[in-house]
């Protein structure tokens, strides 16, 4: 039913976004298939980048299932907004070496984790409970605008 709800969705919006569990299930690939760009989002920690690994892999397995190309990118989320380990600098590196990353990192903020709580979206926080509005925003626009960068440059490729 996903690829009906995708369809429809397609008819409302300019862009469609689907947040998946990070496990291989069929769901996953079903959505993979429908996809113009998926996003591998992980850590600055060795495990996460092992699932991204695996989870970028499965992507290629689906392309070639569908005789397509599936774009995909490893977006760094939940990192450290100012100062970085080398541990995580290093693993941060290696995985920007191997695949595409978005420059973009969406950081470890507490108004991220409200939303769970809260519901909504970051303008609807409140600033006497919630700090750092701001600065996520400002964070979630700049990951917002390189994603409709990247989807544009794939639209033009296209045509081309």
């Amino acid at each position: 039913m996903i690829q009906d709800e995708i369809a429809q969705a397609r008819t409302r919006a300019a862009f469609v976004v689907i947040d998946l569990e990070g496990s291989a299930s069929r769901l996953a690939s079903f959505a993979i298939a429908e996809s113009d760009l998926v996003i591998v989002p992980t850590g600055d920690e060795q495990q996460d980048a092992d699932e991204a690994i695996e989870t970028l892999a499965q992507v290629t397995r689906e392309g070639r299932a569908r005789r397509r190309p599936i774009p995909a990118v490893v977006l760094f989320a939940r990192t450290n907004a100012a100062v970085k380990s080398k541990l995580e600098k290093h693993i941060n590196g290696q995985l920007r070496a191997a695949t595409r990353a978005l420059a973009t990192e969406l950081h470890r903020r507490t108004a991220f984790s409200s939303l769970h709580n809260a519901g909504g979206g970051l303008r609807g926080l409140d600033p006497l409970e919630v700090s750092g509005i701001d600065k996520a925003i400002d964070n979630a626009q700049a990951f917002a605008a390189e994603v409709v960068d990247i989807l544009e440059e794939a639209r033009h490729a296209e045509v081309a």
